[in-house]
């Protein structure tokens, strides 16, 4: 007998619509689950080869990797409850879950964060105007994305029921996704512009420039990807839980995205290019032979990059003693 002529099971909620928004939770749970474990390889090679990383932001990304955690633990719990336990209750499909709209709420501050460590990096990276103009910029972002998460949050609760919340799809989610979308569109474009203005005529530098151009867009387009596949979900599909599920897998590529920008420090080194993740400030200096260039120098943890027309040095901040390498070049220049 064809599943199509089989009779639906008694339930609150039809077979179809079981499949579409219950099912699809647990393919996000399956997708998250690869994600979460690929961030428990990546926190423990961070662990493993950036033991001198100030406190501070070894305790951001023990933060960060425990929300991951909490989010997989609270999610397979939600995944059993609506599939596994429905199946002798089934009016359990159209209740709320504590641990579905707590796994939401982790998501929220999850991805909140991370996209406040992005705006502090490029706060860190520029000066004057540009600074000005980041500052305003993410002041008006971050406590948009923040205020429609905690409104999200507490709608999610006060409406309980799952056929109720469609009645926040468009008030609530819908600018909650978008002002992610707005966010990192806005970090990987600034970035991507910032790395710009410190091109040189050096061939060797620019390769080393596009390179991290091409990184900061690679690190940010999965994420918008799947956040502008959620709004489309919302708007074809309002009724349908799907769009939130999809959540499932949004905070796990986040982390991994925050991880890997951390974890790709020590490769992007060996190639000549500097770390962006902490503290620079950029001084005129006069070099020996009578030439005159910017040296950066990095306060917390990272790279002081030097290039200028005796030597393009790289010194490792994050160790005691530093490593210097240096090469032949022409022109003085710093990033």
């Amino acid at each position: 007998m064809s599943a199509s002529s089989m009779p639906n099971r008694i339930t609150p909620v039809d077979q179809a619509l079981f499949a579409d928004t219950y099912g699809g939770s647990l393919v996000c749970c399956q997708v998250m689950l690869p994600l979460f474990g690929l961030s428990i390889i990546q926190g423990y090679l961070y662990l493993l080869n950036y033991g001198n990383d100030p406190r501070l932001l070894k305790a951001f990304v023990a933060l960060i990797w425990s929300l991951g955690a909490l989010n997989a633990v609270l999610v397979c719990h939600s995944v059993y409850h609506y599939l596994v336990l429905s199946y002798t209750n089934p009016l359990l499909l159209i209740q709320g879950e504590w641990s579905v709209y707590a796994s939401t709420a982790v998501s929220i501050l999850t991805c909140f964060l991370i996209d406040l460590f992005f705006a502090r990096m490029l706060f860190r990276m520029t000066k004057g105007k540009w600074r000005i103009f980041i500052l305003t910029v993410y002041g008006v972002l971050l406590p948009t994305q923040i205020a429609f998460g905690i409104l999200f949050i507490y709608k999610l609760f006060a409406l309980w029921d799952i056929p109720k919340l469609h009645a926040i799809v468009y008030p609530v989610m819908v600018p909650v996704f978008l002002s992610r979308v707005v966010t990192d569109a806005f970090t990987s474009t600034t970035l991507c512009i910032v790395l710009y203005d410190f091109r040189t005529d050096f061939g060797k530098t620019m390769r080393l420039i596009r390179t991290l151009i091409i990184y900061a867009i690679n690190r940010f387009i999965l994420t918008t990807l799947v956040l502008v596949a959620q709004v489309i979900f919302l708007l074809l599909k309002p009724k349908s839980i799907a769009a939130m599920v999809m959540g499932y897998v949004t905070v796990h590529l986040y982390i991994n995205s925050f991880l890997a920008t951390l974890n790709a420090r020590a490769s992007l080194r060996k190639g000549g290019v500097v770390d962006i993740t902490g503290n620079y400030s950029f001084t005129a200096t006069t070099h020996p032979g009578g030439t005159t260039g910017l040296d950066s120098t990095h306060n917390n943890s990272g790279v002081q990059l030097r290039i200028d027309s005796e030597t393009f040095a790289i010194t490792d901040m994050v160790t005691k003693s530093g490593e210097d390498t240096s090469l032949n070049t022409g022109k003085s220049y710093a990033v």
